[in-house]
């Protein structure tokens, strides 16, 4: 029986089984998740995010935005060192928050990772053992 090389990254079910998202939209926010840290923030450039999704930077920058509108993510403009150019940041929110109800705040949970709910969880031989 063969195992997952590590690392792997980790998406809830919820949010691959959505049938709103078209798998460009899927591969995106994937490829967001891949690249995020512990506090669900990256910053990969489209050109990255086009070679993750397989498709062209035109596309990702609409797709980003698709996103961005529906509430998965967070897009935040920052300055890049030394210079005027900017380096868009996102946010990634999980499932919970972008299927809250309008009237709720999306707030990103800050200390949360892209894991399971606490009633699920991982084979022994999938948990991260520092």
């Amino acid at each position: 029986m063969g195992s997952y090389p590590k690392p792997f990254t980790m998406i809830e079910n919820k949010t691959i089984r959505n049938k709103k998202l078209t798998i460009y939209q899927k591969m995106a926010y994937i490829v967001l998740c891949n690249y995020a840290n512990d506090q669900n923030t990256c910053f990969p450039s489209y050109q990255t995010i086009a070679k993750g999704v397989g498709c062209t930077r035109r596309k990702v920058i609409n797709i980003i935005n698709e996103l961005v509108k529906m509430g998965l993510i967070i897009k935040h403009q920052r300055k890049t060192t030394g210079g005027d150019a900017t380096a868009n940041e996102y946010e990634i929110l999980l499932y919970d928050e972008y299927c809250a109800p309008p009237d709720e705040p999306k707030t990103p949970v800050r200390s949360a990772s892209h894991s399971l709910p606490d009633e699920h969880h991982a084979p022994e031989q999938y948990s991260n053992n520092k």
